[in-house]
């Protein structure tokens, strides 16, 4: 018996192969048996670090924002993410000021004068722990206004890892920003300070209690 194979439905080489030596087993005889599939390879466990920033709608230049500037990190990935004490390398956090909220990947500068996107003194957390999926915690920081911030609308922007060395499975969620408006040194305990005379001095900052989160305590 002569067995016709039908033309080949397929470009591809391998295709047309695998369905005329099914056709021959068909007419052969033996059991038609469909294609095993393949399952694709199962993608590797990452954390993913998101930060939340709570932070005063207003301060003044020159003013250390202590308690009233909040972060909190949390890990929405499926493993660790590892902090910076114990290991080589971790996550750490900056907090910096700017006109718009356009933040580019990479530890930014300190300096006590205003730039865009400058590092806050007592703004970077360089000290962290592994943060584990879906935990999250809170860091204190020390951040002060740089005194010759001209006054006007500014966002406070926090990122999280802005060095990029914990491998993510999200990337582009490292950042938050809020608006902060800024008012001259002056403007605020104006009145407290008339009928004081010369003796008069401005009130001290607060320290916060959590300085060893801060980078080497003030950049």
């Amino acid at each position: 018996m002569t067995t016709t194979l039908p033309p080949a439905i397929s470009t591809r080489t391998g295709a047309t192969v695998a369905a005329c030596a099914l056709l021959v087993s068909v007419a052969a005889g033996g059991t038609a048996e469909a294609p095993r599939a393949t399952a694709p390879p199962a993608a590797a466990s990452r954390p993913d670090l998101v930060v939340r920033l709570e932070a005063p709608p207003s301060a003044r230049a020159g003013e250390e924002l202590g308690e009233r500037a909040r972060l909190v990190v949390r890990n929405l990935g499926s493993a660790v993410a590892p902090g910076t004490r114990g290991n080589a390398t971790g996550f750490m956090i900056d907090l910096t000021l700017g006109r718009d909220t356009v933040l580019s990947v990479g530890f930014k500068a300190y300096s006590p004068r205003f730039s865009e996107d400058v590092l806050l003194e007592g703004g970077r957390v360089s000290k962290t722990d592994d943060l584990s999926p879906s935990k999250a915690v809170r860091y204190p920081v020390g951040a002060v206004v740089p005194a010759d911030t001209p006054a006007g609308r500014y966002f406070l922007c926090a990122f999280v890892d802005p060095g990029n060395v914990v491998p993510e499975s999200n990337e582009a969620n490292n950042s938050t920003c809020v608006a902060l408006r800024i008012t001259p040194a002056d403007r605020v305990n104006d009145g407290e300070s008339r009928g004081k005379g010369a003796d008069a001095r401005p009130p001290e900052r607060s320290t916060p209690a959590a300085v060893e989160t801060r980078a080497g305590a003030r950049p």
